[in-house]
């Protein structure tokens, strides 16, 4: 869960797209970012106005404005909002943590015992490294 403690919001692009949203719709759409990038996918339908914390009115008066932040496709039977924003900023996520855990294996494999100065010396220096004396 502690890589999921934040994500990047762009709030240019966030305040260019929702200025016609009343403060309610703009906190349930906010709760539903937050939803969708802590599990890491789209929304089930049949938990997005729970997600919401919307009543029942407050559902059927905003409903078509915060459906259209989302597609809604079907997976396994089941339909899902689906955000085309934040599906990209979890494969850019997924991407650079997968740099980084290739990154980390190379250090600390060079590490263990064949990255010390001393063999990187012998490396470039295999006849030994000759030093001038001066008295």
């Amino acid at each position: 869960m502690s890589e999921n403690i934040w994500y990047p919001k762009y709030v240019g692009d966030y305040a260019a797209k929702t200025s016609h949203l009343k403060t309610i719709e703009h906190g349930a759409y906010n709760l539903l970012l937050d939803f969708y990038w802590v599990n890491k996918g789209p929304i089930r339908e049949d938990i997005v106005q729970r997600v919401t914390k919307m009543s029942d009115k407050e559902w059927s008066e905003s409903e078509f404005i915060l459906k259209s932040f989302f597609d809604q496709v079907m997976i396994n039977g089941n339909v899902y909002w689906k955000n085309k924003r934040v599906e990209e900023e979890l494969s850019k996520k997924k991407q650079r943590s997968e740099l980084s855990k290739k990154a980390n294996s190379i250090r600390w494999s060079k590490s263990k015992g064949k990255g010390k100065k001393s063999d990187k010396i012998q490396q470039l220096y295999p006849d030994g490294l000759q030093m001038d004396s001066y008295s």
